[in-house]
């Protein structure tokens, strides 16, 4: 096979867009240079048809971006394992910064940093935006410089699949198959029964039930099968056994003998295709890529001889959302056009009942505490009878909150419940940034807006003609970090918008003071904590008490209540705060080590903290320390800074800050600490830990700490 590649460069390749999730295995990690900024990934392994396979220089390599891990792989390493294949011929255009992979079939064009990919001579985007990049290793004081572009789309463009073995840490290639030719068997004497048996596939339908896909396959008798599953991309393998597929129309089998079903528009498939996978004996395979691992069944409907491929519809997210400055609750699943509501008193409460559909396995908490304007919290619970499955979801109203009603709308399978109301329709609200906001009202003609800010005050008044825009009277509580409150009023010719602003907002007029559009931006730069996303990790829970005390303390119960406490200081701050859990759990759940792991590497978090209560054999130990992992140097800054004020405001004894193996410190990717916050085992610490004013201080004092941190490291 011809191969042209750059001495300087070489083509790598990313492997398919995964969610990070990692095992038991302490992390490998090696610096590499993206942009001239130097950056640690952690390594992991490659097997191409069974065999592993070692690197020279750069290894295989996780790579966050925008919140989700994705395995790189060389590109050397697959063509020199896999050239009888291939077949291919690497190009690298140093000039134009492009790499072209030419086989019989195709030519694929990628250049560094774009989005679109160049296949046959048409555009095509790469999967979820991931471009080409360049990376750069210092080996020895030589500057060994790679490519980096998407696997799952070469896999897909040159017939490779693709797996990933998370217990090991390992990326799996497998080569495309070379089918042989077999020529159509004579007839014999006994052989006439065994052709018969053979199954002929002929047809693929995709019917809807409801917004749930039902997958038709017609054969020519019931079949045998065996079915797994595949990750990264999440994918759903069937192989129908003694079946040759004789699809209906050979002009829509690709060169490569597969066939592809259009899924655009169907919800739970993100593809489908159907090829004959093996001729002796004969088997036909079915490929589902799903955008999430959902249950399914399979049946066979003899009446029509069809294989159906069922599957369950779920709710998958529940949170809360601020739209145009309203507040709403968002449910987003599968299904959710059948649903009932009913309103409740005393307490206020919003009961949406979702049918046909269960709770996705990632609900481990029955609450979400969303302390919103209107909203104190959500409930969720499965209800199952023998007639049908359903989702109940409560709101917990606040107590004069101002809610009156709720206005529901339901689009792309979200539900949206909008707690104050119909939303604006000609009022825009967004974030442009973590400090910076624009506000727009949208006219139907150009217009005279009137702009005003009393002096010496927050306050900023907008006039407009009724005349020339239709905005709706409302009273907003946003309260916000650039906005208090918005009251629209209106006199006989005119609307009054009256903005009270937060301290330290400035404001810029972005459109001409004669224009259709009025758009305002505002910047409050006190803001500057939105910046920051801490993950709070209430240790333990559920089944898992974790340690318990003399004054009966459970563990799981005393750290819940700082964390909470802890993260309400953080967000009056305006930090961005994520808990991995806000209750304690079902009694039956256990959330693990590894799913708080996971959660804080997807967020990309800028710091993970984990709380909790310590115990010993005897009850003579006591006080606080906090721990950091070895290989984390601002893990240890952050854990000194925390054990200094902890001891300095709790009068605590001091038993230091120090290095550990915990898997939470050694598996996440931002600077973490676990801090122990006394010994439920020794009477005294246990006395304080069972006080709830106690508990404050401790939560105060991990304030000031993080506070003091982010200071420090402007």
């Amino acid at each position: 096979m011809r191969r042209i590649i750059s001495v300087f460069l070489t083509l790598m390749i990313i492997i398919t867009s995964i969610t990070v999730s990692f095992g038991n295995k302490s992390l490998n990690k090696i610096l590499l240079a993206e942009d001239g900024r130097g950056r640690n990934f952690e390594v992991l392994n490659l097997k191409i048809d069974g065999d592993r396979i070692e690197s020279e220089d750069v290894p295989p390599v996780m790579y966050v971006l925008n919140n989700q891990g994705r395995t790189l792989i060389p590109l050397r390493m697959i063509v020199e394992h896999a050239e009888d294949v291939l077949n291919a011929d690497i190009e690298w255009d140093q000039e134009k910064y492009e790499v072209k992979v030419t086989t019989k079939d195709k030519e694929i064009t990628l250049k560094i940093d774009s989005p679109i990919a160049i296949v046959n001579g048409e555009e095509k985007r790469l999967p979820d935006d991931v471009p080409a990049k360049l990376l750069t290793l210092d080996l020895n004081g030589n500057r060994i410089s790679r490519t980096m572009v998407p696997v799952r789309f070469f896999a897909e463009e040159l017939g490779f699949d693709v797996g990933w073995d998370n217990d090991t840490r390992t990326a799996v290639l497998e080569s495309p198959e070379k089918v042989e030719e077999i020529p159509e068997p004579e007839d014999k004497p006994g052989d006439k029964e065994e052709i018969e048996d053979i199954s002929k596939i002929t047809d693929v339908n995709i019917e809807m039930k409801g917004a749930t896909p039902q997958i038709r396959i017609k054969t020519s008798q019931e079949v045998d099968y065996k079915e797994f599953k595949l990750v990264n991309p999440e994918r759903l393998v069937i192989d129908l056994n003694n079946a040759e597929f004789d699809y209906k129309d050979e002009d829509e089998i690709e060169f490569n003998g597969t066939l592809n079903i259009n899924t655009d528009d169907v919800n739970i498939l993100e593809g489908l295709r159907l090829s004959q996978f093996q001729k002796d004996p004969y088997v036909t395979r079915i490929v589902m890529e799903l955008d999430n691992l959902t249950e399914h069944e399979v049946s066979f409907d003899e009446k029509n001889s069809e294989i159906v491929i069922d599957f369950n519809s779920y709710i998958r997210n529940i949170r809360k959302e601020n739209m145009n400055a309203k507040e709403v609750i968002i449910i987003e699943g599968d299904s959710v056009s059948n649903y009932d509501v009913m309103e409740l008193t005393d307490p206020d409460r919003l009961v949406v009942d979702i049918k046909d559909v269960a709770l996705a396995k990632s609900f481990s908490t029955s609450k979400i505490n969303v302390d919103g304007k209107i909203a104190n919290a959500i409930r969720i619970s499965q209800k199952s009878s023998e007639d049908e499955e359903s989702v109940r979801i409560v709101v917990d109203i606040k107590e004069d909150s101002g809610y009156e009603e709720v206005y529901i709308e339901e689009k792309d399978n979200k539900l949206y419940l909008h707690l104050e109301g119909e939303p604006l329709k000609t009022i825009k609200y967004e974030e442009l940034g973590w400090t910076t906001s624009r506000l727009t009202f949208k006219g139907s003609t150009v217009t005279r807006y009137s702009l005003s800010r009393q002096e010496g005050t927050n306050t900023m008044e907008i006039t407009v003609p009724k005349e020339d825009i239709e905005l709706e009277l409302a009273s907003l509580n946003v309260n916000d970090h650039i906005i208090k409150t918005m009251d629209i009023t209106e006199n006989r010719d005119e609307y009054n918008i009256k903005l009270e602003l937060q301290d330290s907002v400035e404001y810029k007029l972005m459109s001409p003071e004669e224009s259709k559009d009025f758009i305002l931006e505002m910047n409050n730069k006190e803001a500057k904590y939105r910046e920051k996303l801490i993950v709070i990790d209430a240790g333990h829970g559920g089944r898992d008490v974790g340690n318990t005390g003399s004054a009966f303390n459970e563990e799981s119960v005393v750290v819940l209540d700082i964390s909470l406490r802890f993260n309400k200081l953080l967000t009056d701050a305006g930090f961005r705060t994520y808990m991995t859990r806000v209750d304690n759990l079902k009694p039956n759940i256990k959330l693990s080590l590894q799913e708080r792991v996971d959660v804080a590497n997807a967020l990309n978090a800028d710091l993970f903290i984990s709380v909790h209560a310590n115990s010993f054999t005897t009850p003579t130990p006591n006080g606080i320390e906090n721990f950091y992992h070895s290989t984390d140097p601002e893990g240890k800054k952050i854990a000194a800074i925390f054990q200094e004020q902890m001891i300095k405001d709790l009068n605590a004894t001091d038993r230091g800050s120090k290095a550990a193996d915990y898997f939470v410190l050694r598996n996440t990717n931002m600077p973490s600490i676990l801090t122990e916050t006394g010994f439920l085992t020794n009477p005294s610490d246990d006395q304080k830990l069972n006080d709830p004013e106690y508990r404050q201080q401790i939560a105060e004092s991990m304030f000031r700490a993080t506070i003091k941190y982010f200071e420090q490291s402007k």
